[in-house]
């Protein structure tokens, strides 16, 4: 699974047409769903401006996606809500296959060493996806901001909330048809050898953790005020 988690990664980073083939340090757009205010602020000073990082559900730093729409679950009850566009740097992406509902899981730990964020494919409720199934959606956490630049910021109206959240509802996610297996393969080979086999975190032993105990979130799209993060992917 940790494979097809890394493929799926390789496939949407060639999505992306300013990625140069085999290219060592790709460029994706994400989308970080948070209060216009905070936006505001991130937009001005980076995302430093954050008063801290968010201890989710697959490690502890700032969360994106992908997919501009999955950040609406997450800001339907923002006074004003927005959604930041960036351009992130990723490194070495660590495939998680991890959930937070196992006694093994990534909930509010690290970054893994040897990795400089962490990318996990989802299903529409935000659960780390559990089977190789080609619709799903994908949240990033990254730790250090300098991975991350602004390029747009979005103000929603408050009126077209509801029209978004009805879209969401009746999309499927991502779907990589069967003829990206072949694009995603390779592009997973060609990284798997420029990477000294960094993919070794598909056969690694997983270590066990420590869960942290109650923090204070009583559902998966709650989030503080100031983070902004687990609400944005």
């Amino acid at each position: 699974m940790r494979t097809f988690v890394y493929g799926a990664y390789v496939a949407r980073v060639n999505t992306f047409p300013w990625n140069e083939e085999e290219s060592t340090c790709p460029i994706i757009a994400v989308s970080h769903g948070t209060d216009f205010e905070v936006a505001m602020s991130i937009a001005q000073k980076g995302f430093a401006a954050l008063a801290s990082l968010d201890e989710g559900f697959y490690g502890k730093g700032i969360y994106f996606t992908s997919y501009c729409l999955y950040t609406v679950p997450y800001i339907t009850n923002r006074k004003q809500p927005a959604i930041l566009i960036s351009l992130a740097n990723l490194g070495n992406p660590y495939p998680v296959t991890e959930s937070h509902k196992n006694e093994v899981s990534l909930l509010g730990a690290a970054i893994k060493s040897g990795y400089q964020s962490h990318y996990v494919l989802t299903h529409k409720n935000g659960d780390v996806l559990d089977v190789e199934q080609p619709a799903h959606y994908d949240e990033v956490v990254i730790s250090q901001e300098s991975q991350v630049v602004p390029i747009y910021l979005l103000k929603l109206p408050s009126d077209l909330i509801k029209p978004l959240l009805k879209l969401f509802n009746k999309d499927s996610g991502i779907y990589v048809d069967s003829s990206s297996r072949t694009q995603r393969e390779k592009g997973l080979k060609n990284l798997k050898s420029k990477r000294g086999g960094a993919l070794k975190a598909g056969s690694e032993s997983r270590r066990s953790l420590k869960l942290s105990g109650d923090s204070g979130r009583s559902g998966k799209r709650v989030v503080s005020e100031n983070q902004g993060t687990r609400e944005g992917k």
